[in-house]
């Protein structure tokens, strides 16, 4: 008894110390949190007291989050204030009521532009609706679709289901027609196959148990979806081999990712992810692989781009790690960041905040830095498997696909064995059909070819990133012109060629000079045009040059006044 008393005290004792030791540190610590506040609540008071008018506070507090968000210089943190919290969930969860159908993105052309549909999905309300591709959407219960932003037209075709939207259509043969659709639950399916056919999606290229399956993004369906089509695939034939396209897929659900991996591994690590802050102990979190995966050993392609990022990154980037995959296409996006979504208290909004990082099974860092660096990032492709796009050829491929996507409308089919001619010089697509040399090879052979080693993918990446960010820049220059020109039209200013001087469009001119004073009367300078100038046709392109202001002579005066 003595005994337990004895370390009872000594318990006592060494916790109490512990707490003693701790508590000035916790509460140091709170203390100087709340001083970082006092400069944010000495100005908010100052403000609020004394400003000129009644200022917005709710306004003020989501500038001052926003602004510490931003001074985060982190691409993929943000707040989501409370009116726009339910959009943002909405399309997070994937899940939603409308009428089925994708649209054409219109861009800048929405001011001229109806609303276009590329394809209603298949058993969807648009296609029982009679939408079909091709259709331009000119009215939304009246409302017309021209002049109004892509999303604003997605809006009022969502709702809840069982509600009716009344549409105007135009088909491809040039008649009108008006249609009600009836809103229902869309789960869209986010596995593609190469062309679809009156019965579903084509995945088998030819009869010698070659597959190709498109993903476009990861959803919780997307690991189940797959799995059960690749159980379809099996039991219609044999499947010898898969090319897996992640191209312009931009992520979604780890869990899918990971699953996605494992269906093709036997064991070892997937991914892991852990913070790399140097004052913050993070073991990291580790993925692996689970035994008895259902394919792998089935010989597999992926294709990627520099639009594939996050989870296509992680499949792409583990299966090559561990030499399951052939990879083909350029260096991938490079978003190797996790973010969670953080309620803040009051019902304040959201904070999506980057909290850790994916690494490769080889220990190399998906995510690309903001700077120039030796570094390795991202995804490259697999020895001799570099095949790069430029934007132009990578929006041609995407063009030329469409019809063979297209649902209701007639269907374009392929040749029973596609070929890498007949995928190059057909679809425009240069690396699908590299992938499909390669598999046809490897299915024939039983073993890979061996491939010469390709220039650095990275600098391959960087080349194709340059054209394509030159390509943007010029459709932006040619954008900002189209704009000063409409700018100048309703000004009225390519019209008026005396440019607001209130001259007579005969009016002539001889070597006139231009003064400016200031609001009290003081000359400011002159200004002489040049004498092989015309002001009647563009003072913009006259080349002016300053007089000395104590260089005034008596004719000078008077042409300032025949100016005024």
């Amino acid at each position: 008894m003595n005994i337990r008393r004895t370390t009872a005290s000594v318990l006592l004792v060494v916790l109490t110390a512990l707490l003693l030791l701790e508590l000035p540190r916790a509460i140091a610590s709170r203390v100087d949190g709340y001083r970082w506040f006092d400069p944010v609540v000495d100005v908010h008071g100052i403000i609020v007291d004394d400003f000129v008018k009644n200022a917005n506070r709710q306004a003020m507090q989501q500038a001052v989050l926003k602004a510490m968000i931003e001074s985060l210089d982190d691409r993929y943190t943000e707040y989501v204030p409370p009116q726009l919290e339910e959009d943002f969930t909405k399309d997070l969860s994937g899940d939603y009521a409308g009428i089925g159908a994708r649209i054409s993105n219109r861009g800048g052309d929405y001011e001229t532009k109806p609303l276009e549909i590329v394809t209603p999905m298949r058993g969807s309300p648009a296609l029982a609706a009679g939408v079909r591709p091709g259709d331009q959407v000119l009215t939304i219960d009246g409302w017309e679709t021209t002049g109004h932003p892509d999303n604003e037209c997605i809006d009022r075709l969502l709702g809840p289901p069982g509600t009716e939207v009344s549409v105007r259509l135009r088909h491809t043969d040039g008649t009108e027609e008006d249609t009600v659709i009836i809103r229902n639950r869309i789960l869209t399916s986010n596995i593609y196959g190469l062309m679809t056919t009156e019965d579903g999606w084509r995945f088998n290229l030819d009869d010698s148990g070659m597959a190709y399956v498109r993903v476009d993004q990861f959803t919780d369906r997307t690991v189940p979806d797959l799995a059960r089509q690749l159980q379809e695939i099996e039991q219609n034939g044999t499947l010898k081999g898969l090319i897996l396209d992640l191209r312009e897929n931009p992520g979604g659900a780890l869990p899918a990712a990971v699953g996605m991996t494992d269906l093709f591994l036997r064991q070892g690590d997937i991914v892991n992810i852990r913070s790399p802050r140097e004052d913050k102990e993070d073991p990291g979190r580790k993925y692996e692989a689970k035994p008895n995966s259902s394919w792998e050993d089935l010989p597999l392609i992926v294709l990627i781009n520099n639009d594939s990022a996050s989870a296509s990154e992680i499949v792409a980037g583990a299966l090559a790690d561990h030499d399951r995959a052939r990879v083909i296409g350029e260096r991938s996006f490079g978003k190797g960041s996790v973010q969670e979504l953080r309620p803040i208290e009051g019902d304040n909004g959201l904070l999506k905040i980057t909290t850790r990082y994916y690494f490769l099974p080889s220990g190399r860092h998906i995510q690309r830095p903001r700077l120039a660096s030796d570094e390795a990032w991202g995804v490259d492709p697999s020895r001799g498997c570099v095949v790069p796009e430029d934007i132009t050829a990578a929006r041609e491929r995407i063009r030329v696909r469409r019809p063979y996507e297209a649902v209701g409308g007639e269907y374009l089919t392929g040749p029973d064995v596609v070929d890498e001619a007949w995928v190059v010089e057909t679809l425009k697509d240069a690396p699908l059909g590299e992938a499909v040399t390669l598999m046809r090879q490897r299915i024939t052979d039983g073993q890979w070819p061996a491939l010469e080693e390709d220039e650095d993918p990275a600098f391959s990446s960087t080349m194709v990133q340059l054209e394509t960010l030159m390509d943007r820049r010029e459709e932006y220059v040619k954008a900002m012109t189209e704009l000063d020109d409409e700018i100048n039209r309703l000004e009225g200013i390519a019209g008026t060629p005396d440019r607001g001087l209130g001259l007579d469009d005969d009016q002539e001119l001889k070597e006139p000079v231009i003064a400016i004073y200031d609001n009290d009367g003081n000359l400011i300078g002159r200004w002489k045009v040049g004498a092989d100038d015309d002001l009647n046709s563009s003072l913009s392109a006259v080349e002016l040059f300053r007089q000395d202001q104590t260089d005034t002579t008596e004719s000078d005066d008077s042409t300032e006044q025949e100016l005024e």
